[in-house]
Parts: structure tokens; C-alpha cells; sequence
């Protein structure tokens, strides 16, 4: 498997004619900053993407990525909506027809998404934080009694507190957050507070036995920073995972929530290494980016190591030094290297992502030391 990389890019808009069928592409930012949507003029036929779904849009993803610009993806369904089409073919869920059901349901998509955007700042300058926030913004009826607006997929809250955060950034306001306690220090005041560890044991278990689920999970929380091994409350934690997972509609949320018990049940969860075919996709930068952010600074506080390298193949010098706990990448080679690597960009792509140890390459001549060995370039992969 590989990555298929666009020839043939655009700005704004571009018009192209596939079997007799002139296609007009336009740029529509929402569920990604790159998303388009198509126009078929002469059929008044729309195909958006994934702008427009039956269910409430995936404003925020609970997986990470980065910020979905909600007053884009709005005005890119205005776009849609002035078209006026007659059908409308999602990348996702059914077709829709007929031209007044069409303006409707891309007015009230785009209504709630603005209401969402809207009511959070209108609350943010009423001075609330993110939890009230969250509570407080709620779909007016005429919207969340949509087909097109229940939340199967994202959730109101999540995208307020999305909204909040590319606001106004990590601090809620609330002065108590500001430098709060370590985390353990207070897990332990919280437990002392509940009459200690036994009796908040028991608050758990009969939270869940009373069906409380979402509390019983708070609480373990608290027990399993004290005591992170404890059996008990860890298949309470578990239980409590798979009791939320189960009756939860919500597909993302559903499936956080059973991944998460899941992993309390294995012991190690194994990511797939990349193949080489994607491997040879990775440009340089992201190799020594990730070698950045992987960084270990126990491992490496005390050392001060620079390795240049050099890629015959595309005539590129790089250089990474290893300072106290940091990794500095420069796209070119610094003085008083410790080690000197001539390698093909390709192998060196193989070497960073996993796919080859550095044996491989060795042995088969594509890892020219000028200056040390293989041997002390493996050591330097230890900080990492």
C-alpha cells in the first residue's frame, strides 16, 4: 500500500470535462481544510463530499486532529445552498432530492453548525467556562428534531469545547486550574476527603451497581492513580467501560469507550510498522520531525552528539545534534560531526520509519560511514 499523491491541483475552483461531462470542482473548507465539493450545472447535481452527512457533523473528532474551521465549513455549505441543486449525492449516506427539501436541509445543516459557533463565543464573553458552556448549548428544537442533525456521529459538546479551545487556547478561566496541585497530591487529598482508599472502593462498586456507570468510571480514576495495578478496581473500570460502550449510540463514542476497556485487557497493543512503499512516501523533513518528538530526554540529558548525513541520490545534507534533552535537525551539515552517514534517501526513509534495522542496509553496502560505525549509530537510536 501507498500514497497516491494529486498531479493536478487548484486554488479556488476548475472546471474539467470527464465522458462529455463538464465538472466544476470548488474549494470547500470544512471537515478538512482541502475539502471539495462538485457541480454538475446542465443536471443541477451536487456531490459535497463529506460537508454534508446525515447526522450532525464531526465538527470535533475525539481521535485528534486539528481544528475544523466551523465558520468555514458554514459558509462553504452557503455555497452549496445558492447553487440551488436539485439532488445532492453525499460521499456519505443516501442521495437527496427534490429542490425545496434540498435548500432546507442544507439551511438547517448550516444554521447549526453557525448556532454552535455563535453561542459558544455569545458564552464565552458572558465570561462561562467550557463545562457550562457545554451544558448550556443546545440545538434549538427545529434543528436537533432534524434527521439530518441527530448525533450519531459527533456531539454538541465536544464541538463547543473545540470551539472554546481555538478560542482562547488550554486555560479555562478558572483561577483554581491556573497551577492546580500535582495530579497525585490531589488524587490523594480527594480519597482522603472520601474517607480513604476502601471506602471509595466501595462508593465504586455500588455507583456501578446502581447503574451510575459514568460515576463509577470518574471514580476509578482517582483509585488507579493511588494504586494503578489494584484487580478490583480495574475490571470495575472495565465493567464500567463496556457498560457506556454498550448503550451508547454514538458510534465514536461507543467505540472509544470498548477500545479503552479492550486495552485494559492487553497487556501491549501493537501498531503495524509502515511498509516500505510508504516509507518511500515520507519526505526527509517528516523523518527527522519524528525523530524530534521522539525524543527521550532521560535517555539523552546528558549527551551533546551530532550525526551529519548526506543523500547522494538527491544531492541533500542533513545534520541532527542531540543536546541535553533536545534534538535539533538542520537541512544541512554542522561542524564536528560525531557521526558522518552517506545514505539513499529511500534507505535512510526505511531506516527512520522501522521497516529496515540498519542491518539490511549495512551489509548491502547502502550505509557509507565517513566517520564512526553502525555500531555507535545504533547507539545513537537509543535516545529515540
Amino acid at each position: 500500500m501507498g500514497v497516491i499523491k494529486p498531479t493536478h491541483t487548484f486554488e479556488d475552483e476548475l472546471t474539467i470535462e470527464e465522458a462529455g461531462i463538464k465538472l466544476k470542482l470548488v474549494h470547500a473548507p470544512g471537515e478538512t481544510d482541502d475539502q471539495l465539493f462538485v457541480w454538475i450545472d446542465d443536471k443541477k447535481i451536487l456531490l459535497p463530499g463529506d460537508n454534508i452527512y446525515k447526522t450532525f457533523p464531526n465538527l470535533y473528532t475525539i481521535r485528534g486532529t486539528s481544528y475544523r474551521d466551523i465558520k468555514k465549513w458554514s459558509s462553504s455549505i452557503d455555497k452549496m445552498r445558492y447553487l440551488n441543486p436539485e439532488i445532492i449525492i453525499p460521499s456519505h449516506t443516501k442521495p437527496i432530492k427534490q429542490k425545496d427539501t434540498i435548500r432546507k436541509i442544507l439551511t438547517n445543516y448550516r444554521d447549526a453548525i453557525q448556532f454552535v459557533h455563535d453561542q459558544t463565543i455569545r458564552n464565552i464573553n458572558l465570561g462561562l467556562m467550557p463545562d457550562e458552556i457545554a451544558e448550556k448549548v443546545i440545538l434549538p428544537t427545529h434543528l436537533s428534531n432534524s434527521p439530518y442533525l441527530k448525533e450519531f456521529y459527533s456531539k454538541v459538546n465536544w464541538s463547543v469545547k473545540s470551539v472554546f479551545a481555538r478560542s482562547l487556547g488550554l486555560f479555562d478561566g478558572n483561577p483554581s486550574t491556573l497551577l492546580p496541585l500535582p495530579l497525585k497530591e490531589k488524587t490523594a487529598k480527594i480519597i482522603e476527603l472520601a474517607g480513604g482508599f476502601d471506602v471509595l472502593k466501595q462508593t465504586t462498586v455500588a455507583a456501578f451497581t446502581n447503574k451510575n456507570y459514568q460515576w463509577s468510571l470518574e471514580l476509578t480514576d482517582y483509585l488507579l492513580k493511588i494504586a494503578p495495578k489494584d484487580n478490583e478496581v480495574l475490571e470495575l473500570r472495565y465493567n464500567s467501560l463496556i457498560k457506556l460502550g454498550g448503550s451508547n449510540s454514538n458510534p465514536n463514542a461507543r467505540h472509544y469507550y470498548l477500545t479503552s476497556a479492550l486495552e485494559l485487557k492487553v497487556l501491549e497493543m501493537k501498531l503495524r510498522p509502515a511498509t516500505g512503499k510508504i516509507a518511500e512516501q515520507l519526505t526527509l523533513k517528516s523523518t527527522f520531525d519524528g525523530m524530534v518528538v521522539s525524543l527521550i530526554p532521560e535517555k539523552s540529558i546528558y549527551e551533546n552528539k551530532k550525526v551529519n548525513f548526506f543523500f547522494p541520490d538527491i544531492k541533500e545534507k542533513w545534520s541532527v545534534q542531540v543536546r541535553y534533552g533536545i534534538a535539533e535537525i538542520q537541512s544541512f551539515n554542522v561542524n564536528d560531526a560525531d557521526i558522518f552517514l552517506e545514505i539513499n534517501s529511500k534507505d535512510w526513509k526505511k531506516l527512520a520509519s522501522g521497516v529496515d534495522g540498519g542491518i539490511e542496509s549495512y551489509f548491502s553496502g547502502n550505509m557509507n560511514f565517513k566517520k564512526r560505525n553502525l555500531l555507535t549509530f545504533k547507539s545513537f537510536f537509543d535516545y529515540v
